[in-house]
């Protein structure tokens, strides 16, 4: 043995309890004679105690040994805690100060990392402020321990108080009395089924989980995965109080891409990923905020729910990025939101489901899907809707209040345009009592165009029945609606007004304006000279007799002309017995020659003149204007020697007196007329 080692035993023997080479001390000098820590301070395995090297009166062996091996030795919350942790290490033992009988704690920058300010005290026995027990972090229970294994080294023995000055504690040291969970009736402390802190419990030194904003999660495992095993056991090679924060997130590999943590976050909702990035995704303890990928964007319906197809957010893609309409969260949501539609009023989100004001709203994003809650529009008419194996039915939309519509109960699932005809809602026309008309535009014409395209879509399944009769404003004036009653006929009409035009579904009768009109020639044909119905006025509103419409009416009309029979309206046209006798209204004023007119020939007209009649004189001959100008009413027109010579020839005597043979008819003056009812009337009276 070296002079030197030699000598340091010898000083050392006098301090120690066996000698240098007691096992029960260490394991005695090594076969190089070398002078290791661990044959004066401790075992084996390590230089800590128990094993002890003072010995005197006053030393309190018991302290000296403490936790040690708790620290070196076992490690069970992490690495083992080196020496120079807590004291000062010699580069040699006979370092100035090292065999001085003071043992001195000197903690070193793990006990006080994180900004921890460790101290010992050495009355109280235990440490407090270290980094290693979690004065740094929060909700502990035990974050100043006891150096010793005994119910005074971490509170008084019976303790003064209740951690409060104001509330004393008994002077019992029957601690089972009061603390049932801790301690049994035997007074020992069961540390791994009571409630009593334990330096070796997780909740010793931060909570379990630690208090917010900490994620309120005790699977320790989903976010320090190099820390804790999925059993929640420390791995015996993990990073526990290395010093750092090893928090591993509780994501894959991978797991940025929206294809992965995208449909997490919609199979499960929000409160999935709370926990972690915060109730408002903004970061939370993770301090990963949806913002940092996602921007604004991340607040449009846009973002979860697709529309590809329009910026409504509704799908194709839905939430599990599916576009096949057969797929019920795909289906017919771009038919109906479909932005460019021309033939119907937009279908809002609202009108199936409860739109939110923000993602974060209650129950939005709860990992549920297809909420339906039907809105006003398809409950118009206090209908039901339902959603029950693939088809709607019973809304408002698709027809449910309307009759004779093919598909009011439509396959979600089927986009082909088949349910979207005018007949898969209602009738085209609806069945009675709707007129049966399939010209929509004459009772909808705000809404629809007379080719079939809608004027105003927005108007069209709105809820409300734009319906204006099929009339302009100021209809009512006769020279509006009179004038198409004559040009068009009444099958314009009697359509709504009903065959008789006395209501019908438009309940608005044509009586109710114009009395007897039916029978009252003058209602439409004028007769304001005649009272016949005979222009003028003729039926396009023309007085003057250069029309054809007015032309002679008057003048063969007139019940007082003076010198001829008035001429009847069936000599010339068929008189109808009421306006609506069928082919009377039909459009064309038909000439059908009477038995006056006829008598002698075939009369005809070519638009201008009239031809082989009897009243202007075909069977007399000789006469000066046997072709009267229809449209020119003038004495030119109308003289004696107009229809036959004066006198007539053909064997007429050659006598110009009238009244010698005619003086039934005609006065003495041969120019004013007796009974000009017995002149043109199909007659030679004598």
């Amino acid at each position: 043995m070296h002079i030197s080692r030699l000598f340091y035993c010898a000083v050392v023997a006098t301090l120690v309890l066996t000698g240098c080479d007691g096992k029960e001390l260490g394991s005695g000098l090594d076969g190089d004679n070398s002078l290791a820590c661990n044959q004066c301070h401790g075992s084996q395995d390590n230089a800590a105690p128990p094993q002890v090297t003072a010995s005197g009166d006053g030393v309190d062996h018991e302290l000296l040994a403490g936790a040690h091996q708790a620290h070196l030795a076992g490690a069970l919350m992490g690495r083992p805690v080196a020496c120079e942790e807590c004291h000062k290490v010699p580069e040699d033992a006979f370092d100035e100060g090292h065999n001085n009988k003071v043992v001195e704690v000197t903690f070193s920058g793990f006990a006080a990392n994180d900004g921890a300010v460790p101290s010992w005290n050495k009355e109280a026995g235990n440490c407090s402020s270290t980094y290693c027990h979690g004065s740094t972090l929060s909700g502990g229970k035990l974050t100043a321990p006891g150096w010793l294994a005994s119910c005074d080294a971490c509170h008084g023995f019976p303790p003064e108080s209740y951690g409060d000055p104001a509330q004393e504690h008994t002077a019992d040291t029957n601690c089972f009395a009061c603390h049932l969970e801790a301690v049994s009736a035997e007074g020992e402390v069961d540390f791994d089924g009571s409630s009593h802190p334990d330096a070796t419990n997780c909740d010793a030194c931060h909570g379990f989980p630690p208090p917010e904003p900490h994620p309120v999660s005790d699977t320790c495992f989903t976010c320090h995965r190099d820390t804790v095993g999925e059993d929640g056991k420390l791995l015996a090679d993990g990073t526990h109080l290395n010093g750092e924060l090893e928090a591993s997130g509780p994501h894959p590999e991978g797991y940025a891409s929206p294809d992965k943590h995208g449909t997490v976050f919609n199979d499960f909702g929000l409160g999935s990923c709370s926990e972690c990035h915060g109730e408002d995704l903004k970061g939370g303890t993770s301090g990963v905020s949806c913002d940092k990928c996602h921007g604004e964007i991340f607040t449009s319906c846009t973002f979860c729910h697709g529309g590809v197809d329009n910026d409504t957010g509704a799908p194709p893609a839905d939430l599990a990025g599916n576009n096949d309409t057969i797929i019920d969260s795909v289906g017919s949501h771009t038919s109906h939101l479909d932005l460019g539609a021309d033939w119907h009023k937009k279908v809002v989100c609202a009108d199936c489901h409860q739109v939110p004001s923000s993602i974060l709203d209650d129950g939005h994003a709860d990992g549920g899907h297809g909420d339906l809650t039907f809105g006003d529009l398809a409950m118009k008419g206090e209908l039901e809707p339902e959603f029950e194996g693939g088809n709607c039915s019973s809304v408002y939309c698709h027809g449910a209040t309307l009759s004779g519509g093919e598909h009011t109960d439509p396959l979600w699932s089927q986009v082909d345009g088949t349910l979207k005809t005018c007949t898969s809602c209602h009738g085209n026309p609806p069945p009675d009592p709707h007129p049966q008309n399939d010209k929509c535009h004459s009772c909808h014409g705000d809404v629809i165009l007379e080719d079939g395209t809608f004027k105003a879509p927005e108007k069209h399944i709105d809820g409300e029945l734009s319906a204006t009769g099929g009339h302009p404003d100021g209809y009512e004036s006769p020279t509006l609606h009179g004038a198409d009653f004559l040009a068009q006929g009444p099958a314009s009409c009697t359509e709504c007004h009903g065959a008789a035009l006395d209501g019908g579904t438009a309940a608005v009768s044509c009586d109710k304006c114009h009395k007897d009109w039916q029978v009252n020639c003058t209602f439409c044909h004028g007769g304001t000279d005649s009272f016949t119905g005979a222009p003028p006025v003729d039926m396009a509103g023309n007085i003057e007799t250069t029309f054809v419409g007015v032309g002679a009416h008057t003048a063969h009309m007139l019940d007082e002309p003076g010198w001829h029979k008035p001429i009847s309206c069936s000599e010339c046209h068929v008189v109808p017995a009421n306006a609506l006798s069928p082919g009377h209204m039909d459009g064309e004023a038909k000439l059908t020659w009477g038995e006056l007119a006829s008598e002698e020939g075939t009369p005809e007209f070519n638009g201008k003149t009239c031809s082989s009649l009897y009243c202007h004189g075909e069977d007399l001959g000789g006469g000066g204007n046997v072709l009267p100008d229809w449209t020119k009413v003038d004495q030119d027109e109308v003289f004696c020697g107009s229809c036959h010579t004066l006198p007539p020839g053909d064997g007429h005597p050659d006598n110009d007196n009238c009244n010698m043979c005619h003086g039934g008819v005609i006065n003495e003056d041969n120019a004013t007329f007796k009974a000009p009812e017995k002149h043109i009337n199909g007659d030679k009276d004598f």
